[in-house]
This record gives structure tokens, sequence and C-alpha cells, in this order.
């Protein structure tokens, strides 16, 4: 008690605070009034509370506790405090104490502390410093002094949240570039590959062409070429239309009409064009499609065939030769389209990654691609207001099931009649 006194007397006998507060705040409009730092003193001394709120209450928001147990239920319940004032000696492991706690919590753990202490001395102050504290002040202490250390302990709190938020921030950007560059690295790369084959079959054909009308053998050998020449050009065009295909749905301009749908007809268009452009074949895989009959819905047939030309791609690129099947179910309520391969599989914890702009469960070097065809499939069945979801594991293949409602998307969910996009007719 005579501790608070004699401190309460060196406060008051200070020049006021309320005076260097009004100073401080002069000229703020009414209706703009300044924003006040919320803080908590923790002492076990009711007089020192009482004179500590005195002294900070007209320039800041004051909570008080009686000891370290109490503070944190405070801290843990408000979550709001920007800085505590704790006294060093209390009971219950005292300032110390509190000081590791909130230390030790990720959530709290930049939190400016100033700790008090009766304790004078250089070696006080640097134990305490040394704790993790932001400030250390020796009782008996002047108002101003009080003020003046919390307004600079609360400024240089917010100045390390502006740096870490700065440095966030760039960090954010940095990975965004490296994710551009890896794209625009990729994406030339894919562009190139059929481009560079596509050029030698035209210069071939070009120097043959007088030969076509005298030997029939040369007329065969033309028509290989051609469809190799074919085969090179429809591949660049989807990656083309993959790029497209992105933009719109990045920028969030995917196209829906609806109409009555078919899919057991969309999935027989889809298979039928993989296996005329030859995909099926060089793939080396045996596409078995199993249709119950017409699944019809209300959905958008031109997105459906995405899907589907999404998902079979991507089973025919990492199926490794192994037998795809597809097949349908509905309940009336819902329909699932169902793709299966037997490949290389996906590990557990890349199953929602895969779903994410320009990623792979596997090297782009080994199987290519811009890793978008699974992310706009499931940005195209979410406008349907379906779902997706895959099931594997490495080296055991993999299963795509892509359920819709059959009555089509809710009002909310469908973007409206819109421009069309080239698909596979």
């Amino acid at each position: 008690m005579n501790e608070a006194l004699r401190w309460t007397a060196t406060a008051e006998g200070a020049a006021a605070p309320h005076e260097a507060d009004r100073d401080a705040t002069a000229g703020a409009g009414a209706a703009n009034p300044p924003v006040r730092a919320c803080i908590l003193v923790v002492d076990d001394n009711a007089d020192m509370r009482e004179c500590l709120t005195r002294v900070l209450s007209p320039s800041f928001d004051v909570t008080v506790a009686e000891d370290r147990q109490a503070a944190l239920d405070l801290v843990n319940a408000e979550r709001s405090f920007e800085l505590v004032l704790t006294d060093v000696m209390m009971p219950r492991l005292g300032g110390f104490g509190l000081l590791r706690a909130l230390r030790e919590d990720p959530r709290t753990r930049p939190m400016p502390v100033l700790l008090l202490s009766a304790r004078a001395g250089e070696e006080a102050s640097v134990e305490g410093l040394e704790a993790g504290a932001d400030d250390h002040l020796i009782k008996p202490f002047a108002a101003r002094e009080l003020i003046a250390r919390t307004r600079s302990a609360l400024e240089l709190a917010r100045m390390r949240n502006e740096v870490a938020a700065r440095r966030a921030l760039e960090l954010h950007l940095q990975q965004a570039i490296q994710a551009r560059d890896e794209f625009l690295s990729i994406a030339s790369h894919e562009l190139r590959t059929p481009l560079t084959p596509l050029r030698l079959q035209v210069g071939a054909l070009a120097q043959q062409a007088d030969a076509v009308a005298k030997d029939a053998s040369a007329s065969a050998w033309l028509h290989k070429r051609l469809d190799k020449v074919r085969r090179n050009t429809e591949r660049l065009t989807r990656l083309v239309d993959e790029l497209l295909e992105l933009s719109r749905v990045v920028s969030g301009r995917i196209p829906i009409t609806l109409e009555d749908v078919d899919l057991a007809a969309v999935v027989r268009v889809v298979v039928r064009h993989f296996e005329d452009i030859g995909a099926v074949a060089e793939s080396g895989s045996d596409v078995r499609v199993h249709l119950p009959g017409p699944v019809e819905g209300r959905w958008d047939a031109l997105r459906l065939e995405q899907v589907v030309a999404n998902l079979l791609s991507n089973a025919l690129k990492y199926g490794t030769a192994t037998p795809i099947d597809i097949s349908l179910e509905s309940d009336g309520r819902l329909a699932s389209l169902i793709i299966s391969d037997g490949g290389i599989g996906i590990p557990e914890d890349a199953h929602e990654r895969i779903f994410e702009r320009f990623e792979r469960a596997a090297a782009a070097r080994h199987y290519g691609g811009f890793g978008v065809g699974l992310y706009v499939a499931r940005r195209i069945l979410e406008q349907l207001g379906g779902t997706i979801r895959v099931k594997s594991a490495p080296g055991a293949g993999a299963t795509f099931t892509a359920t819709l409602p059959v009555a089509g998307p809710s009002p909310a969910g469908c973007a409206g009649e819109s421009e069309t996009v080239s698909g596979l007719h």
C-alpha cells in the first residue's frame, strides 16, 4: 500500500497527464475522434490498478486484471488488446510468467508487453528485455513517462505489423510472378512441341507433292504424313483452347446455356472425337464405355463436352496404356459421370491440389500439358451446380466422379446465356 501511495504521489506531482493528452489531441474534430488503443493493465495491488487506470484512461481504453491467470482469460476472451502493461512481482507466476505465456502463443506473440518493477538498476531492465518485454519501467515513475513509453511501444508494434504485412505482400507477389514465369515457360514449350514436327511434315509433303500422281506408294506415304499433320494440329488447337478457356474461367466469365441434354450422348460424341483424331490409339489405352441408356438433365451440352473431354484427356495421359472405363449413374435426382484408369495414380495429399490452376500430380516434363484441365472441369461443374472428387493412390490408378443435379443449377449458380465457345464439333 505504501508503495502505491508513493507512486501515486509521484504521478500526481508530475505534469498532469490529462493536460498532456488534451494537448496531443487538440484540434481533432468531434466528428472524427482519435482511435484509442485498448490496453490491459495487470497488477495484484488494487491501489496501483486504480492509479494506473486514472493515469492511462484519458489516452487509452483500459482493462484491468489482478493476476496472470485473470489476464490470460481476458486475452483469450477478448483478443483485442493492443498492449499489456504488467507488474513483475505478482502471485501465480507473476509478470514474467504472463510474458512467457503471451510469447508462446502465436496469436499473442506480436503483442507489446511493458513490465513494471520496483527493482532498480540495469540488471533488472536487461532481465526484462531478455525475457521478451518491449520495455521496462522502474517504480516510481512520472505519469508522462508512462504515457510516452506506452505510446512508443504501440507505435513500434504498429510499424512491425506494417513491415510484416509488406513482407507478406512481397512474398505473395514473388510467388505469383514465379507461377506466371513457370506457366509461360511450360506454355511456350507445349506450344512449340507440336509446331516443330508440323513444320517438318509440311516440308516433306511439299517435296513429295509431284510424285503422288505417279506412284501409289507415294500416295500412301502422303496420307500417312497428312494424318500426322492433322494430329499435331489437333493437339495445338486443344492447347490454345485450354488457354482461352482458362482466361474465361479465371475472370469468372463462364457462359452457361441451359437445355435438355442427354449426358450419354455427350459421352459418345467426346469418345468418338478422341478416336477420330487418333488420341485413343496414340495413348495405347482401350476406352470402354458403359452406358445404361439416356441420362437426361438440364445442363449445358457444350460445357459438359468440355468436362468429359478434360477428364478423358487426363485419363489417356496418366493411364499409361491401361484400360479406361467410362460409366454413368443416375437416381433421378443426381447424375454421375465416372472415369477410371489403371495408371500411375495420385498421392492422397494431392487429391485437392490437382484441381487448382497449373497443378499436377506428376512432373510436367514427363506428361506435358498446362495443368488446367481439371481446374476448368471443376469450375464448369460448380457453375452447373455439381461437384467432382477423385479416389486414387500411387500406382493404383485414379477414379474421377463428377456429380450433377438433374434439375440443373440453382438460379444463383447459373451465369445465364452468353457467348458461345468452340467445342468438339
